[in-house]
């Protein structure tokens, strides 16, 4: 039998943390709820490249990248 690896984050949630993820799927919701607002079968809005820095598992997202785009 193979051995498991758990991976176990532990996060004390602080109302006052800048969290760049988070930010960034508020975005990325922001565009997909604008689209489909527009009641228009043919309107298109993508979010295509999501970065955040640093990309490490034990740490809050102090930056984020999006490439949003969008055509009618």
């Amino acid at each position: 039998m193979q051995p498991f690896t758990y991976w176990f984050t532990w996060c004390c949630c602080n109302p006052y943390r800048n969290d760049a993820g988070l930010a960034g799927a508020e975005l990325a919701l922001a565009v997909e709820e604008h689209t489909l607002g527009t009641g228009a079968e043919d309107t298109v809005g993508t979010t295509g490249i999501f970065e955040v820095s640093p990309n490490a598992v034990n740490s809050v997202p102090r930056e984020a990248r999006l490439a949003i785009g969008g055509c009618n």
